[in-house]
């Protein structure tokens, strides 16, 4: 009898043990960082987020976020990002927020016009399978529409992407993680404006 009950503990513990790993392999396929071209999902492993501040009168704050696989490597140069090198995947956006240091929490919509305003972006491209140091690849296409969802807590951010680019092809992905951080306002700065992506 005894034997009995410990071989039906024994199966309980195992059966909890295989539901909580089945739980948690599921928590972290969720939360997976990536970009969806066109139904094909291509890993996303890291962030940066450049502040060039303020390019009219009026306008908000001017924040480049570029999510990047993690062959990629972004190139410093004083202070600043110079440029990035390696094969793989990645998408830039020319976001706008009322913060200087941070993009809000919001929806930011895109704006063919470039209000310049918070809660907007105006520029993005995406590239995939694309070699950054010979500017060449697969994928090189600009997005045509779609919004971008912003959710920071703390130091993480909580981004969600619904993007189509001007060949008609939709973009999502999802990205959670820290961002580095880089600031150079465009009055203070040596760095210039340029289209890395």
């Amino acid at each position: 009898m005894n034997q009995l009950m410990n071989s039906n503990k024994l199966l309980g513990v195992m059966f909890v043990a295989v539901i909580l790993f089945a739980g948690c392999k599921k928590d972290k396929d969720t939360n997976q960082n990536f970009i969806n071209y066109d139904g094909t999902k291509y890993a996303l492993a890291k962030g940066i987020l450049e502040n060039w501040g303020q390019w009219s009168v009026g306008g908000d704050n001017n924040l480049d976020l570029t999510l990047l696989s993690g062959e990629l490597t972004v190139i410093e140069s004083q202070g600043g990002v110079d440029g990035i090198s390696g094969t793989g995947h990645g998408i830039q956006l020319w976001m706008y927020s009322t913060s200087s240091t941070s993009l809000v929490n919001d929806i930011y919509v895109y704006d063919a016009d470039a209000s310049e305003m918070s809660g907007t972006f105006e520029w993005a491209n995406v590239r995939i399978n694309f070699n950054f140091t010979a500017g060449s690849g697969e994928i090189d296409e600009l997005i045509a529409s779609g919004n971008v969802t912003v959710s920071k807590s703390g130091d993480v951010y909580e981004i969600t992407l619904d993007l189509m680019d001007e060949a008609g092809k939709t973009v999502t992905g999802y990205y959670k993680g820290t961002l580095k951080y880089y600031d150079y306002d465009s009055k203070k700065s040596t760095h210039t404006k340029t289209k890395r992506f």
